[in-house]
C-alpha cells in the first residue's frame, strides 16, 4: 500500500514547472539525471585495522602513595621474555626512597616528641590555671570582705568615736567655764592673793581657749574625713572589689580560651605526627612496591594493552612515568583482536556479529572470530576499544601483530538498491523523488533505508523494480 503525503508548495510548483519545460521544449533545459531501480546482490562490509593482543593479560605500574620526584630503572626483563612467576622483571632505583624514608623516619620523631610536649603544656595549663582561679576568687572575696567592714563595721564606729570625742571636748570645755567662773566668784571674795589670782586665772582662760581650739579643730577635721577621705576611702574599696570581680571575670575567659586553643593545637599536633606514621607508612610500602615480579608465567611485555596498544622500550637508568602501565606479563596461548570503533560505526557493530579476521603477516591466511560487547564511554578520540575473540590457535600468532577485521553488516542476494545520491532528508524521514506520468512528472515516495556501502544503499519499502528516481532535486 502506497501511502500518500502533501507536499510543500514549492516542491510542487518545482516539479510543475520541470515537467513543462521538459514537454513544451526538451532541448531548451536539460533533463535531471536518473537512474532505475534495480534488484542487486548488496553486500556491506566493515573493514578496520586491528592488532593481536593477549586475552588474559597483567598490566603492572607503580602509583607511589608518598613518594615523589623522578624514578629510574635499576633492572629490567628484556621486552619479548618468557617470564616465570615470582620472577623479579623490573626494580626501580630505591636509594632516593630510602633517603626520603630516613628523612619521614626524623619527622615522626620530632613530631611525636611535639606531641609529648604539647600534652605536658596542657596538663600545665590546667594546673596553673586552677591556681590562678583559686587566688583570684579568694583575692574578690578579701576585697568585698573589705568594702563590708568598713561601710559596716569601720565607718560606725568612726562616727561613733567622733561623736564622743566631740562630747568630751563639749563638756571638758564646759567644766573649764565653770571653774573659771567659780574663780572669778572666789577673786571677788579676796580669798586668794591677788599674784595667785593672776596666774591661776591666766591658765584657766589659756586652757579653756586651748580647749576650744581643739574641739574646732576636731571637728574641721572631722568634716575633711566626712567630704573628702571618706568618699575617696570608700571608692577606692568599691574599685578594689569591681577590679578583682573583672579580674576574675577575664581570667575565667582567658583560661577557657587557653584551654580551647590548647585542644586545637593538640588535635594539630596528634593529626601531625598521625599524617608523618601514615607517610613514613606509605613510603615503607612505596619502596616495597619498587621490586616487580611476575604474578604468573608469561610474556614480558613493555607497555600497555589497556586502552591502547603502547610498546614502550624500558632501559636500565631510563626512567620510568608514574601511575602509568610500565610492563604487561601476557599469558601464554590465546589471543584476540583490538580494533578501534569510531563514533559513526559504534551502534553499527554489535556484540556476538561474525568478523573474519586477516594477520597482516599471513596474507592468505583467514579465520572467523566474534565480536565482543562494546560498552563504557568513548575515549577521548571518541572511539572505543573493541574485541574479536576467536578460538584459532596457531604458534605464528603473537602478540602486537597487526591483523584487518572484516565484519559484514549486509549480505544478500536480491535487494533493491540505489544510489546514496538518491536519498534526500526531508525532517525526519527519508524521501525519493520518482519519475511519473502524473501531471506534475515527478511523485514524491517516502522510503525505509537499509545499509549502505557508502556509495549505494539499500531501500527496504518505498520502491519498486523499474521505478526511476532522481539524482538531483527538482530544480526550483
Amino acid at each position: 500500500m502506497l501511502t500518500r503525503y502533501r507536499l510543500p508548495l514549492n516542491t510542487l510548483l518545482a516539479a510543475l514547472l520541470a515537467s513543462t519545460a521538459a514537454a513544451q521544449s526538451p532541448e531548451a533545459r536539460p533533463e535531471t539525471p536518473t537512474v532505475k531501480v534495480r534488484h542487486l546482490p548488496f553486500r556491506v562490509v566493515y573493514e578496520a585495522d586491528g592488532v593481536f593482543v593477549p586475552a588474559q593479560a597483567t598490566e603492572l605500574s607503580f602509583s607511589p602513595r608518598a613518594l615523589e620526584g623522578e624514578l629510574r630503572i635499576a633492572e629490567i626483563t628484556p621486552h619479548g621474555a618468557m617470564v616465570r612467576q615470582g620472577e623479579v622483571i623490573l626494580r626501580l632505583e630505591d636509594e632516593p626512597a630510602k633517603n626520603v624514608l630516613r628523612a619521614a623516619e626524623w619527622a615522626v620523631r620530632t613530631t611525636e616528641r611535639t606531641l609529648v610536649e604539647g600534652k605536658a603544656r596542657q596538663e600545665d595549663l590546667d594546673s596553673d590555671s586552677e591556681r590562678d582561679l583559686a587566688r583570684a576568687e579568694t583575692d574578690l572575696a578579701f576585697a568585698e570582705k573589705s568594702l563590708k567592714g568598713y561601710v559596716e563595721v569601720v565607718r560606725p564606729l568612726e562616727k561613733e568615736e567622733f561623736e564622743l570625742s566631740e562630747r568630751s571636748y563639749k563638756h571638758n570645755i564646759a567644766d573649764q567655764e565653770e571653774e573659771l567662773a567659780q574663780l572669778g566668784k572666789m577673786y571677788k571674795e579676796d580669798q586668794l592673793t591677788e599674784e595667785t589670782e593672776e596666774i591661776v586665772l591666766k591658765r584657766s582662760k589659756r586652757n579653756l581657749e586651748e580647749s576650744k581650739t581643739r574641739i574646732s579643730l576636731f571637728q574641721q577635721r572631722h568634716r575633711y574625713v566626712e567630704i573628702f577621705s571618706e568618699p575617696v576611702q570608700r571608692e577606692m574599696l568599691e574599685n578594689a572589689v569591681k577590679d578583682k570581680r573583672k579580674g576574675l571575670r577575664d581570667l575565667r575567659r582567658t583560661r577557657e580560651t587557653a584551654k580551647f586553643l590548647s585542644k586545637i593545637e593538640l588535635e594539630k599536633l596528634d593529626h601531625d605526627a598521625h599524617a608523618a606514621r601514615q607517610r613514613l607508612d606509605r613510603l615503607r610500602e612505596d619502596i616495597e612496591r619498587m621490586t616487580f615480579r611476575a604474578p604468573h608465567d608469561g610474556l614480558m611485555i613493555h607497555g600497555s594493552f589497556e586502552d591502547r596498544v603502547a610498546v614502550n622500550l624500558l632501559k636500565r637508568n631510563g626512567q620510568a612515568m608514574p601511575n602509568v602501565t610500565l610492563v604487561t606479563v601476557a599469558r601464554p596461548g590465546q589471543l584476540k583482536v583490538r580494533f578501534s570503533l569510531k563514533e559513526k560505526d559504534r551502534y553499527r557493530i554489535g556484540a556476538g556479529m561474525s568478523a573474519a579476521i586477516v594477520p597482516e603477516a599471513l596474507s592468505d591466511f583467514r579465520f572467523m572470530g566474534s565480536v565482543e560487547p562494546v560498552s563504557g564511554f568513548p575515549l577521548p578520540d571518541n572511539s572505543w576499544n573493541t574485541h574479536v575473540i576467536f578460538g584459532h590457535s596457531d604458534d605464528r600468532l603473537q602478540p602486537l601483530l597487526k591483523a584487518k577485521v572484516l565484519i559484514t553488516l549486509h549480505d544478500s542476494m536480491d535487494s533493491i538498491v540505489v544510489p546514496i545520491g538518491a536519498v534526500f532528508r526531508r525532517g525526519d524521514r527519508s524521501i525519493c523523488y520518482v519519475r511519473s506520468k502524473a501531471l506534475f512528472g515527478v511523485a514524491v515516495r517516502t522510503v525505509l533505508t537499509g545499509p549502505d556501502d557508502g556509495k549505494n544503499i539499500v531501500i527496504r519499502e518505498g520502491l519498486s523494480e523499474s521505478d526511476e528516481v532522481l539524482l538531483q532535486e527538482p530544480a526550483q
